[in-house]
């Protein structure tokens, strides 16, 4: 090493840079800092390899399960795809061609579709248009109300009529209809339902009103259909007619369409529920009158009105569970019946109900509506995809176990009385005091209690948290503002005395401080 020693560009030997790196690393010797490295790649790769196997152990049985599910879709797959393909080659050269033709004709309407938004030209000609419907509308409407609501509507229906008079010259109907079949439970309950869950989640009155007019009218049609194919010849006389699943469909699609179409059908039968509603009450027995009355003018001489509401709520509610009750133990046909007008009939007219209900109550009463429908359609979606439980024993008893507690009437109105119940115990007990005694015997008397949530109720319950809250601090604030008064107007008193004032009050003080104490 000696005599072949280089210098470096600024004359320091080979030896010097080695030691200054060292002294930098903060090592002894080089040799020291290869071992710690060689020591801290081993410990790395065992550990990378430590979890590369706890990794493994956790996804290979997903990774098996994928495996299961790849060898068992995989062959269904590949037949169901050359069935396909071997039921495309088999129709008639005159309907592929009009297929092939109906693809090109929507993909050329999407292009154009995308070209026409581009052009303000385009753009201005439709507004003309849309223009001209209306005044067209305004010009019916002055002729007949009637005629100018169902003017959209009677369009819609030739449509649909064209539609499906084409689909009979082209001889398309038979392989239309199976696809028609599938089609409508996912446009009829599948796409509604996303659609209410985002409403939901947007917390929109008007959106929300609108999406219960179409859940109801959603189950006064479904109602019906119920009761008709459990009748013994109706199901045989649908089977004779093919276009009947055809126009099915066609009024799924023309319930989402924004055009009025529920508002209307719903205005159409929400009187004849309210009216069946009153009297299937007034036939359902009750107690007498002359011992309500006495109740009444008891529970409102020592309850609040706010308590005595929620007890008769909560009673009444009770009642119409116990009648549901009663089906659990009856045959299946009875049960039946139970589970169709628990499920059905008696939600319909809630959702009226709470749509006719008062305007501080309508948007929680809408929300606890909305979220029965969603659990029911996750009842029926299950029973559709799952077919063999409607072959289980005691499966219809279950599923009006199901949309019995899925309603909760009974335990909403009992949460909102433990609600009110609760702070009136407590401060008869002692444990809360009244706002400005407690504002100011705790030092966090300012502090604001957060609201207790409720999934069902969570609105109401926040909105009285916050009068709770807000009250100690709007009597504190009245309280400062008037010592602020008090103290402003000593100030100004004492701005208005003369100077000469100001000295014999002066003088007066300190003769005052001057005399001696007895």
């Amino acid at each position: 090493e000696g005599p072949a020693l280089t210098r470096g560009a600024g004359g320091m030997s080979s030896s010097a840079l080695l030691q200054e790196l060292c002294d930098e690393l903060g090592v002894a010797s080089l040799e020291e800092y290869s071992a710690a490295m060689k020591m801290v790649y081993t410990q790395s790769t065992a550990a990378a390899q430590s979890w590369a196997s706890l990794l493994w152990l956790c996804f290979r049985p997903l990774c098996r399960g994928i495996s299961i599910f790849a060898v068992w879709a995989l062959p269904r797959g590949r037949e169901f795809a050359s069935m396909a393909a071997a039921r495309i080659a088999a129709q008639p050269r005159a309907l592929l061609q009009a297929e092939a033709a109906a693809a090109l004709l929507l993909f050329f309407c999407w292009r154009l579709r995308a070209w026409l938004r581009r052009h303000d030209r385009l753009i201005r000609a439709r507004a003309a248009l849309s223009r001209r419907y209306q005044a067209l509308v305004r010009t019916v409407r002055r002729q007949s109300q009637l005629a100018a609501r169902l003017l959209p509507h009677v369009g819609y229906a030739c449509v649909c009529a064209f539609g499906w008079r084409s689909l009979v010259r082209l001889r398309m109907a038979e392989d239309v209809t199976p696809l028609v079949l599938r089609a409508t439970p996912l446009l009829g309950t599948v796409v509604p339902v996303v659609r209410t869950l985002l409403a939901l989640h947007a917390d929109a009155p008007t959106r929300l009103r609108a999406w219960l007019h179409f859940w109801s009218v959603w189950a006064a049609a479904t109602l019906v259909t119920t009761t008709l194919s459990s009748l013994p010849l109706i199901p045989r006389i649908a089977q004779l007619r093919p276009e009947l699943p055809i126009v099915h469909f066609f009024c799924v699609v023309w319930m989402q369409l924004p055009h009025g179409g529920v508002e209307l059908a719903y205005a159409a039968i929400a009187p004849s529920i309210r009216g069946r509603g009153e009297a299937l009450a007034r036939a359902v027995p009750s107690l007498p009158q002359p011992l309500l009355a006495s109740l009444s003018l008891a529970c409102k001489l020592l309850l609040p009105q706010q308590l005595v509401d929620a007890l008769m709520q909560a009673a009444t509610e009770g009642s119409v569970l116990i009648g549901a009750a009663l089906f659990l133990v009856t045959p299946y046909s009875i049960s039946r019946i139970g589970f169709v007008f628990f499920s059905l009939a008696y939600p319909l007219r809630c959702s009226v109900d709470a749509l006719d209900s008062a305007p501080e109550a309508v948007l929680v009463r809408t929300q606890v509506m909305l979220r029965y429908w969603m659990a029911y359609c996750l009842l029926l979606g299950l029973l559709w995809l799952i077919p063999l439980i409607a072959w289980l024993p005691f499966s219809t008893q279950l599923q009006l176990l199901f949309v019995v507690w899925a309603q909760l009437p009974y335990f909403r109105a009992a949460t909102r009385l433990l609600y009110m119940l609760t702070p009136l115990a407590r401060r008869s007990s002692g444990a809360i005091a009244n706002g400005s005694a407690s504002a100011n015997a705790s030092p966090a008397g300012n502090h604001t209690r957060p609201a207790r949530a409720n999934a069902l109720y969570s609105r109401r319950l926040l909105l009285q948290d916050q009068e709770e809250n807000t009250a100690p601090q709007q009597q504190q604030q009245q309280q400062q503002q008037q010592q602020l008064s008090k103290d402003g107007l000593c100030d100004d008193t004492a701005m208005k005395q003369s100077p000469r004032q100001i000295r014999r009050r002066g003088n007066s003080t300190a003769k005052d401080a001057k005399q001696p104490l007895t």
